[in-house]
């Protein structure tokens, strides 16, 4: 509430060893103090606040020209391709952040009941869980993320390249939105393997041995050894054994040295 003009607040909090009423009492306490808040995610266990004062649009080309050169390469090791897939961490606008903490009680400076409440998490080896369930850029307020407005904005959709570092680097959280993007993604490729790859690999995260082996189906051409490696996941499910058998020989013919074969000795433990 203190910054001034043109200043940005960025609060860290981890959602481990914490409380999911811990969890909304810090953004709650988070949004009455900025006119813009809003939530993102970097991986499992950690997520951001980001707020400032006054509301403004979002002036991309000023990101685009902050983000090039050294600050490019530095979001390049950290496997983030650029201003879209920075701006693809965000999970919820201003309007779902202050939903999230609708009701939660506060932390006012004379009383910091986190200070002593947080402790009680740790000990417990508690984890909050119900931001994990926030995620905007899949349903109706996708539009209210900065990735979708930014998009319009240099009118083009995601590149290939793009598409690739979000889905990788948000590996094990966020189903639900890498889902929605590798469908996408193959709705812009018809028959490309890569995107139907990476459909393919989340539908076997979500249980759906069906499904992944419908959209494997589509491509056209052989496909690669991540393609059969992930066919055989489908049939093992499935209790497909000579088929997952099968498939594993596929992928180990297009592989050479150690990971062929692992393939080939998985191929006969199913045997």
């Amino acid at each position: 509430s203190k910054l001034a003009a043109g200043g940005v607040m960025v609060q860290w909090f981890h959602l481990y060893e914490t409380e999911d009423a811990l969890v909304r009492r810090v953004v709650g306490t988070f949004c009455d103090a900025f006119d813009d808040a809003s939530l993102w995610r970097t991986n499992g266990g950690d997520a951001f606040l980001v707020g400032f004062n006054g509301r403004r649009p979002p002036d991309f080309a000023a990101l685009e020209r902050a983000l090039a050169g050294p600050p490019s390469a530095a979001l390049e090791r950290l496997g983030l391709a650029g201003p879209a897939a920075l701006l693809s961490l965000q999970t919820a606008a201003d309007a779902g952040t202050r939903g999230f903490g609708l009701g939660a009680r506060r932390n006012p400076a004379p009383r910091p009941y986190l200070e002593y409440a947080a402790p009680r998490g740790r000990f417990l080896r508690s984890n909050a869980e119900q931001l994990k369930r926030l995620d905007e850029a899949v349903g109706p307020y996708k539009g209210d993320l900065l990735l979708a407005r930014y998009l319009a904005w240099r009118k083009r959709p995601l590149s290939d390249a793009e598409t690739r570092s979000i889905l990788s680097y948000s590996k094990v959280i966020r189903g639900d939105f890498r889902l929605s993007l590798a469908v996408e993604w193959a709705a812009r490729r018809p028959g490309a393997a890569e995107p139907r790859v990476w459909e393919a690999r989340l539908r076997i995260d979500r249980e759906e041995p069906e499904a992944a082996l419908a959209v494997l189906a589509s491509i056209r051409g052989g496909g690669d050894a991540d393609r059969w490696a992930i066919e055989a996941d489908a049939f093992e499910m499935l209790e497909r054994l000579p088929e997952a058998r099968a498939a594993l020989g596929k992928a180990a013919r297009a592989q050479k040295g150690a990971p062929a074969a692992e393939l080939w000795l998985r191929s006969d433990l199913l045997a």
